[in-house]
């Protein structure tokens, strides 16, 4: 996700932290995948609580990241000049 530039943050200054946070899940998810390399395989049921657990914590910030990333659209979108954006002329 890219950085939002001043505009954007006059118009929707939530979107500072949302790229923030963005961006420290992916140093957490690479973090945790450096601490412990066999979460890239199939972890299973012998793994130790650490290793597990990390493999939980990578996956749900990829899907927390995933929805940040869907709510940074949305808000773009919003703020667009879309044709489906504009209101209908009052008659």
């Amino acid at each position: 996700m890219t950085a939002p530039d001043f505009v954007q943050l006059q118009d929707a200054p939530q979107l500072s932290i949302v790229a923030a946070v963005d961006a420290l899940l992916d140093h957490l998810a690479a973090a945790l995948t450096c601490a412990h390399p066999e979460i890239l395989g199939h972890p299973d049921d012998g793994d130790s609580p650490p290793v597990w657990l990390a493999d939980v914590v990578t996956s749900d910030a990829r899907r927390l990241q995933a929805l940040l990333h869907r709510y940074r659209k949305a808000v773009d979108y919003e703020q667009s000049d879309h044709p489906s954006r504009r209101l209908a002329p009052i008659e």
